[in-house]
């Protein structure tokens, strides 16, 4: 199962939200990812007002944090406590929280808890064989999505994630087998063991992680362990842990979501009240100030000749206990104070430092500065200025108008409540008050805390946090250097004399200047002072037919010109998105026209509007919490747009004059292409993501899916360059945004559909497909392109991130859609029982149904684990015969209702608490699939009809064993 330390051990703080939440150290990146604005710059009297008036809601007759009122706490008579609290959504959240981690182990039960947690799942007396997460496939719920275990320090955490709260029952019963009924037998430790390997093979541990954690209590006790603890692991000691820990009085059950509070009460009690605790007393509350790290001045290095630059860390810890009063609140919200204004002097100085004060396990912050330079001059700069900015603040402390400032920029930048919180995210933040303490507090409590406070926090304040992590103890320093020695390297002794030489330099810092709001586009700025774009008269005459998808939920409407409008109503959100999208994109050009179009997107998203200044185009989106992007990929070309206040009419207005009446970058774009021309004959510098095995891997599977020899395609010469023409680009994105009869204007959030219909109208009914719309049928060639078998040669112990991607020949129906899902989760069981159940091979694989383009669709199947390249032969043979099996045997009716019920959960989950991009993404990818949403509506019948035969002629069409490679690179 999912062990969270064992994925890292530095834990990240949200406004001081999560102590159990780890910070993740391996990074992850998802292609044409859409940024937008996500917060509204708060006006300045607002701030004003607010500290102005008292705040009723606040109480001062207590110190004690409010529980949230819509949340019931109980205890059962065996020691058993409950949380229970419903929220909005179809999502019942389970929780069963046990305080027991690695730090409650004995040195001959080292692993222990990490083990126990997987152990658990094999056999109960209710559920033999495995039947846990067999029952629940059964059903359609996935292992490691909507069923999952993890252990850290302090706790262990069994989840289930159900849609169906008929089945409160069941999933009641499986905890409580987990918590009292669970069998250990010799043959499910020994495969156990085997799993469990190949996660601690699997983990990395963070560099520095070991010398972070010096003389704690933390020091060498890793949750996940080490293959010399499990191979140890005897069942007698593992019943006897299981016996001691797993406890009625250690344990508390959380449930939130869709539930009847006291209908719950009642089957907790039948379910859970009569499981015996033993007479013995084991302290619940974990000794969370056991946390003392040792900073003892050293300085410590790893060496690592792939770094591009250098990078030094400066780390300080200070107590910072967890949240259970309020003036523990009052202490964190000065920390975070403190934190913006200490960074705000960082960049003042233009320093090039970052800093971080991150909550580092349960009652002490790691302040750390961070420090990246390319020589050793550049490090010592650097160093010194840090080193000036943190002794001027010393000798200077915070200036009022300072604190004004930063006191002015937290509240802008407060999170917003757009969203109630999910049933997922109350049920984790409860997690962390069961385990060690750290209250939950709802949104009305924190802002109420956070307004009352704020007020009160004055320089004293600031000054002594300042004092606190840098001058209070002098010794409480260590330095952790990671560096590429063809770059330079350093000492410590140097490090000390260069920072304590600086602390004293006579700096002087000025005081912050409060970033003045642009009022002109407020002056001069208004839509009706730019040409009319909106024309109104045509009625709704122009509308030629309307359909309403009560299973979605979503109406449409259709204009005599061909554009299509969906509109999906959410409530209780204030923002409203605004999609534009045409099926007609990259793939229109000649293979040999494309390399001169690759930017194409990024310059057409640089338009401006036409009549407008860049600098009015910009304070306009911001005084009216507007964002719009535009980009054209392979088959299609979009606009996003958001109003952070659901305005429709500025949507409205925005998209058609970005559309239809914008100005081109020019002077962006000329710049551009003289930087390129002037780097022509450089060596070029590879991506710093291909550092990553996991880059590295999606850029090769990516070029193999495409099949498209143009992919990486580079222009070399001047001549090259010179094709490259700005006017061609807007060309092609004017006959693109022409093609009607595919055009689709998706609205999801807060929205009047009355209001989405006649604006509609008003803006698009007069338009007119254009006379030189681009030639049905002209694509790209499709070309069968051959891929050098380039994986690394490596030793066979050599570990390493692989993928085996069958390409598959679909013809783009629904239908084709719906079996291939269906075959990717059949893979996805098959796999993961024979490389981890069966075998012990590998630890997490997956399954990937990738589906690309939509006028000539493409998909693929990617199988993806990590192992030892030793067994890849065997993953590999595996994966050929289970395709030959899917195509020449016809699947159980059994397992074809549990592969059903897996889709149908899939989307249910996608669409139950989608917010309104997600919503205007699943629309967008219907309409330029299959030109219709009716489908989405009918996807579950289409499914429910699908026929085991169905799915294996399919197969032999769709799918061929001898259509795939094998890729892999060295697991870092």
């Amino acid at each position: 199962m999912e062990s969270i330390y064992s994925k890292a051990v530095r834990p990240i703080s949200f406004v001081r939200f999560s102590y159990g939440a780890l910070r993740c150290w391996q990074l992850h990146y998802s292609i044409c990812q859409i940024r937008i604005l996500m917060g509204r710059i708060i006006k300045r009297f607002i701030f004003w007002l607010v500290f102005s008036f008292p705040f009723i809601c606040y109480s001062q007759h207590t110190d004690n944090l409010s529980k949230d009122e819509k949340a019931a706490f109980g205890r059962l008579d065996n020691g058993l406590h409950y949380i229970l609290q419903p929220t909005v959504g179809v999502r019942t959240e389970y929780r069963l929280v046990l305080n027991v981690g690695s730090l409650q182990e004995r040195e001959d039960e080292r692993a222990y808890a990490h083990f126990l947690e997987h152990a658990v799942f094999n056999h109960a007396i209710d559920f033999p064989n495995r039947k846990i997460i067999d029952t629940l496939s059964n059903l359609g719920y996935q292992f490691g999505r909507d069923i999952n275990a993890y252990t850290t320090y302090d706790r262990t955490v069994f989840s289930l994630s159900i849609l169906d709260s008929s089945l409160e029952k069941l999933s009641l019963n499986i905890l409580l087998n987990i918590l009292s009924k669970a069998v250990f037998r010799d043959e499910d430790i020994e495969k156990e063991k085997n799993i469990v390997f190949q996660e601690i093979k699997d983990y990395k541990q963070q560099i520095f992680s070991e010398q972070k954690l010096l003389a704690s209590s933390y020091e060498n006790r890793l949750p996940i362990g080490q293959i010399k603890d499990v191979e140890l692991i005897e069942i007698p000691k593992l019943i006897s842990f299981y016996r001691n820990w797993y406890r009625p009085d250690l344990a508390t059950l959380i449930i939130t979501g869709k539930l009847d509070t006291a209908q719950t009460i009642l089957n907790i009690n039948k379910t859970f009240g009569k499981v015996f605790t033993p007479n013995r007393t084991v302290q619940r509350q974990q000794n969370y100030y056991s946390f003392n790290p040792v900073s003892d001045g050293k300085l410590y290095k790893n060496k690592d000749s792939s770094l591009k630059v250098n990078k030094l860390e400066i780390i300080r810890f200070t107590e910072s206990g967890l949240m259970k009063t309020k003036q523990d609140f009052r202490r964190h919200l000065v920390e975070d104070l403190y934190k913006k204004y200490l960074v705000s002097k960082l960049r003042q100085a233009n320093t090039m430092i970052q800093y971080e004060s991150i909550w580092y396990l349960p009652h002490q912050n790691e302040n750390a500065l961070t420090i990246k330079s390319m020589s050793e001059d550049e490090q010592i700069n650097r160093l010194q200025s840090a080193a000036s900015v943190i002794g001027a603040i010393n000798r200077q402390g915070i200036a009022v108008d300072d604190l004004e400032i930063i006191k002015k920029d937290f509240l802008k930048h407060y999170p917003s409540n757009a969203y109630p919180i999910e049933a997922k995210n109350l049920a984790d933040a409860y997690v962390d008050e069961v385990a060690v303490g750290h209250n939950y507090l709802s949104k009305t409590h924190k802002d109420s805390l956070t307004l009352h406070f704020l007020s009160q926090i004055n320089q004293e304040d600031i000054n002594r946090e300042h004092n606190k992590i840098w001058f209070l103890n002098k010794k409480n320093v260590s330095y952790f250097f990671e560096y590429n020695s063809a770059l330079f390297d350093i000492n410590a002794s140097v490090l000390d004399s260069i920072w304590n030489t600086a602390l004293n330099s006579p700096l002087l810092l000025s005081n912050l200047t409060e970033k003045k709001e642009n009022h002109t586009s407020k002056l001069i700025f208004n839509w009706n002072e730019l040409p009319k774009v909106k024309h109104d008269g045509n009625g709704l005459s122009a509308i030629l037919e309307e359909s309403f998808y009560a299973g979605i939920g979503v109406t449409e409407f259709v204009l005599k010109n061909g554009i299509r409008l969906a509109v999906k109503p959410i409530p209780n959100v204030k923002e409203t998105i605004f999609s534009f999208t045409v099926k007609a994109g990259l793939n229109q050009l000649l293979e040999s026209e494309y390399p001169y179009y690759q930017d194409a997107s990024y310059f057409i998203g640089e338009s401006k509007i036409s009549g407008l200044s860049t600098d009015i185009y910009n304070s306009m989106l911001i005084e009216r919490g507007l964002s719009i992007l535009t980009y054209m990929s392979e088959d299609a070309t979009t606009l996003n747009a958001v109003s952070l206040e659901g305005n429709l009419e500025d949507l409205y207005e925005l998209t058609f004059r970005k559309l239809y009446a914008y100005s081109m970058p020019v002077e962006d774009f000329e710049t551009y292409r003289k930087e390129q021309i002037q780097q022509l004959g450089r060596e070029q510098l590879s991506s710093p993501f291909d550092q990553y095995s996991s880059m590295r891997l999606k850029k090769r599977i990516s070029f193999y899916q495409s099949g498209d020899p143009s992919f990486e395609y580079r222009l070399k010469t001047k001549e090259d360059w010179a094709k490259v023409n700005l006017n061609n680009m807007f060309r092609l994105f004017d006959l693109s945004a022409r093609n009607l009869d595919s055009a689709y204007i998706l609205i999801s959030g807060n929205v009047n559909i009355e209001e989405a219909r006649n604006n509609f109208v008003d803006y698009f009914s007069h338009l007119k497909a254009d006379s030189l719309s681009i030639a049905k049928g002209v694509f790209r060639k499709s070309q069968t392109v051959s891929i050098q078998n380039n994986n690394p040669e490596l030793a066979d112990s050599t570990r390493v991130e692989a993928a085996i991607v069958f390409l598959c020949q679909m013809n783009g129906t629904l239908k084709d859609n719906v079996i291939l899902n269906i075959i990717n989760s059949l893979i996805n069981a098959e796999f993961l029982s024979f490389s981890r159940e069966q075998e012990g091979l590998s630890y997490s694989p997956y399954t990937n149904l990738n589906m690309m383009g939509s006028k000539k669709p493409k998909a693929s199947i990617t199988i993806g684990f990590s192992t030892e390249k030793r067994n890849l032969e065997r993953m590999e043979k595996y994966s050929i015969e289970l395709i030959k099996r899917i195509c020449n045997n016809t699947i159980s009716k059994a397992k074809l209702k549990s592969l059903k019920n897996t889709i149908v959960n899939n989307k249910k989950s996608h669409l139950a608490m989608a917010t309104p991009q997600m919503w205007v993404e699943q629309l967008r990818t219907y309409y330029l699939r299959y030109g219709t949403i009716s489908s989405l509506e009918k996807y579950e019948v289409l499914l429910n009809s699908i026929t085991a035969s169905d799915i294996q002629l399919a197969a032999k069409r769709l799918l061929s064993e001898k259509n795939y490679k094998l890729f892999y690179e060295p697991y870092d």
